[in-house]
């Protein structure tokens, strides 16, 4: 192995030699250690442009937003200014996948997580179970609970609805399930709960025969207001308001086993025969009627009736 001293020796013994010739060239290689390898340059390539990307929405946010992505898009200053860092140029060519970044565990989970962050813009959010054309009714109910997610956002009610969304490694999912509640949080204390269970042990409020699975539920204090979507209804909406009594009659208050269903109504794409169901008259006086909610339609019905729920609400608690 020829090193420095190897080196060195040679040059003070230069035409010496026990056996003969010392060879007057002598070639010689230096090992240095670089951390300006491909995949370092491609991170701190990606790093600069994570501060920028911060930066900029901390610029287009305000309140507590802005103030977190300026304290991340420090992080990333502090971590470019280390001293690992300093030794690497950031990346301009074209970028490709290379065997470090596949293999290395530490690597691939930087590569891919930057990968998700520059899809974002192309990303979906999706739904957990792919339903089948038969089920359209399914996807009709959750069409009609985003509706009614949407009105309040509109009027100004609404307060949380992150319990809408699961994130997940594959990405962000609508969290629907049968028999799996979803809540959105409402202003003055309502909620919005979409496969609301109730049943015999069930807090606030109970059942006190079979276990109640009702699609659209709005809770107000110790009030309840139910919401079923039904998508094949057109014929036979008597039979099916009929059925909605079960949820007025079953479902009651633990605190006082009173009826806490104010109102229950069915939500349908198509006005039937039966027009009587979809007027004022007949809602106000029996405290149950139909709504129709068409996707691409009108949505003055749906809205119309939220005012005056909301409205209803304010005054009781007034009167209280």
């Amino acid at each position: 192995m020829v090193d420095s001293q190897t080196l060195a020796w040679l040059e003070r013994n230069r035409g010496r030699s026990t056996s003969g010739t010392i060879p007057q060239t002598v070639k010689s290689s230096v090992r240095e250690d670089s951390y300006n390898t491909y995949e370092n340059r491609m991170l701190k390539r990606r790093l600069v442009e994570l501060r920028h990307l911060l930066k900029l929405y901390g610029k287009a946010s305000r309140g507590e937003r802005a103030i977190r992505a300026e304290t991340y898009a420090d992080k990333v200053g502090y971590w470019l200014r280390d001293s690992f860092f300093k030794q690497v140029i950031p990346y301009q060519g074209a970028i490709h996948i290379s065997q470090v970044f596949r293999k290395h565990p530490v690597y691939r989970q930087c590569y891919q997580w930057f990968d998700r962050l520059y899809k974002h813009g192309n990303e979906r959010i999706g739904l957990q179970y792919n339903y089948p054309l038969k089920e359209t009714f399914a996807l009709y109910e959750i069409w009609c609970y985003m509706q009614l997610v949407k009105v309040f956002r509109e009027k100004g009610l609404l307060k949380d609805s992150s319990g809408l969304f699961q994130i997940k490694r594959e990405g962000l999912f609508l969290h629907f399930a049968k028999h799996n509640e979803s809540v959105v949080h409402l202003k003055s204390g309502m909620r919005l709960s979409y496969q609301r269970v109730f049943q015999n042990n069930s807090p606030h409020f109970y059942t006190f025969t079979q276990r109640m699975v009702p699609d659209i539920v709005i809770e107000s204090g110790d009030h309840l207001y139910i919401l079923d979507p039904k998508y094949r209804v057109a014929t036979n909406l008597g039979t099916a308001l009929g059925e909605m009594h079960k949820y007025r009659d079953g479902i009651l208050d633990c605190s006082n086993d009173e009826r806490a269903v104010q109102n229950v109504f069915i939500l349908t794409p198509s006005a039937s025969d039966e027009l009587r169901y979809f007027t004022a008259d007949f809602q106000d006086r029996y405290k149950m009627g139909a709504i129709k909610l068409t996707p691409g339609g009108d949505m003055s019905a749906l809205s119309d009736w939220i005012d005056k729920l909301v409205a209803q609400e304010k005054e009781e608690c007034l009167d209280c």
